[in-house]
Protein backbone atom coordinates (compact mmCIF):
# COMPACT_ATOMS: atom_id res chain seq x y z
CA UNK A 1 0.00 0.00 0.00
CA UNK A 2 0.67 3.41 -0.54
CA UNK A 3 3.32 4.94 2.24
CA UNK A 4 5.02 1.23 2.47
CA UNK A 5 9.01 0.89 2.34
CA UNK A 6 10.05 -1.65 0.83
CA UNK A 7 13.31 -3.17 -0.50
CA UNK A 8 14.34 -3.52 -3.67
CA UNK A 9 16.57 -4.18 -6.64
CA UNK A 10 18.30 -1.66 -9.00
CA UNK A 11 17.24 -3.08 -12.68
CA UNK A 12 17.95 -0.57 -14.93
CA UNK A 13 19.35 3.24 -14.60
CA UNK A 14 18.21 6.02 -17.16
CA UNK A 15 18.80 9.73 -17.37
CA UNK A 16 15.61 10.15 -15.37
CA UNK A 17 15.91 7.24 -12.85
CA UNK A 18 15.81 4.02 -11.66
CA UNK A 19 13.59 1.02 -12.34
CA UNK A 20 13.58 -1.10 -9.09
CA UNK A 21 12.57 -4.84 -8.64
CA UNK A 22 10.67 -5.17 -5.61
CA UNK A 23 9.20 -8.73 -4.52
CA UNK A 24 7.99 -11.13 -6.52
CA UNK A 25 8.83 -9.42 -9.95
CA UNK A 26 6.48 -6.00 -9.70
CA UNK A 27 8.61 -3.05 -10.86
CA UNK A 28 8.70 0.33 -9.85
CA UNK A 29 10.19 3.19 -10.60
CA UNK A 30 12.10 6.18 -8.15
CA UNK A 31 12.89 9.61 -10.46
CA UNK A 32 16.61 10.74 -9.70
CA UNK A 33 14.94 14.07 -7.80
CA UNK A 34 13.54 11.19 -5.06
CA UNK A 35 16.46 9.25 -4.87
CA UNK A 36 18.90 10.90 -2.20
CA UNK A 37 19.90 14.48 -1.02
CA UNK A 38 22.91 12.84 -1.33
CA UNK A 39 22.59 12.11 -4.70
CA UNK A 40 23.14 14.52 -7.02
CA UNK A 41 23.45 14.70 -10.77
CA UNK A 42 22.82 11.66 -12.58
CA UNK A 43 21.42 8.16 -10.85
CA UNK A 44 24.36 6.20 -12.52
CA UNK A 45 26.82 7.79 -10.98
CA UNK A 46 25.63 6.77 -7.13
CA UNK A 47 23.57 3.67 -8.07
CA UNK A 48 24.69 0.74 -10.33
CA UNK A 49 22.49 -2.21 -11.22
CA UNK A 50 21.85 -5.07 -9.14
CA UNK A 51 22.03 -2.20 -5.73
CA UNK A 52 19.77 -2.63 -2.91
CA UNK A 53 17.67 -0.01 -2.51
CA UNK A 54 15.23 0.76 0.23
CA UNK A 55 12.03 3.50 -0.89
CA UNK A 56 8.78 4.10 0.19
CA UNK A 57 5.88 3.98 -2.34
CA UNK A 58 4.43 7.41 -2.98
CA UNK A 59 1.95 6.04 -5.78
CA UNK A 60 0.11 3.24 -7.00
CA UNK A 61 -1.08 3.94 -10.16
CA UNK A 62 -3.27 0.57 -10.85
CA UNK A 63 -4.40 1.16 -14.26
CA UNK A 64 -0.84 2.06 -15.52
CA UNK A 65 0.66 -0.69 -13.48
CA UNK A 66 3.26 1.46 -12.06
CA UNK A 67 4.81 2.06 -8.86
CA UNK A 68 6.12 5.67 -7.93
CA UNK A 69 8.90 4.79 -5.23
CA UNK A 70 10.98 7.87 -3.07
CA UNK A 71 13.97 7.93 -1.07
CA UNK A 72 13.69 10.70 -0.44
CA UNK A 73 10.45 10.51 1.53
CA UNK A 74 11.57 7.59 3.08
CA UNK A 75 14.53 9.54 4.52
CA UNK A 76 12.56 12.80 5.73
CA UNK A 77 9.86 10.13 7.31
CA UNK A 78 13.04 9.05 9.25
CA UNK A 79 14.36 11.80 9.99
CA UNK A 80 11.26 13.10 11.37
CA UNK A 81 10.52 10.32 14.00
CA UNK A 82 13.98 10.77 15.08
CA UNK A 83 13.42 13.87 16.15
CA UNK A 84 10.80 13.69 17.32
CA UNK A 85 12.12 10.72 19.58
CA UNK A 86 15.34 13.20 21.00
CA UNK A 87 12.95 16.38 21.42
CA UNK A 88 12.55 17.45 24.64
CA UNK A 89 8.60 16.06 25.48
CA UNK A 90 7.61 18.82 27.95
CA UNK A 91 9.45 21.92 26.97
CA UNK A 92 6.16 23.73 25.75
CA UNK A 93 6.91 27.61 25.66
CA UNK A 94 5.99 29.29 28.76
CA UNK A 95 5.43 32.60 26.66
CA UNK A 96 4.58 33.66 23.35
CA UNK A 97 6.30 36.27 21.22
CA UNK A 98 3.47 38.54 21.71
CA UNK A 99 3.64 38.14 25.48
CA UNK A 100 7.00 39.18 25.89
CA UNK A 101 6.29 41.91 23.60
CA UNK A 102 2.99 43.43 25.23
CA UNK A 103 5.43 43.13 28.65
CA UNK A 104 8.02 45.04 27.16
CA UNK A 105 5.90 47.84 25.65
CA UNK A 106 4.04 47.77 29.41
CA UNK A 107 7.74 48.16 31.02
CA UNK A 108 8.41 51.41 28.49
CA UNK A 109 5.24 52.48 28.94
CA UNK A 110 5.56 52.41 32.60
CA UNK A 111 8.82 54.07 32.26
CA UNK A 112 7.56 56.88 30.39
CA UNK A 113 4.63 58.54 33.04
Amino acid sequence: PKGSTVNGVVSSIDAKGVSITLSDGVEGYARTVELSRDISGEAGSALQVESQIEAKITSIERKNRRITLSVNALETELEGQTIREYAPRDSEATTTLGEKLKEQLSKHEDNSD
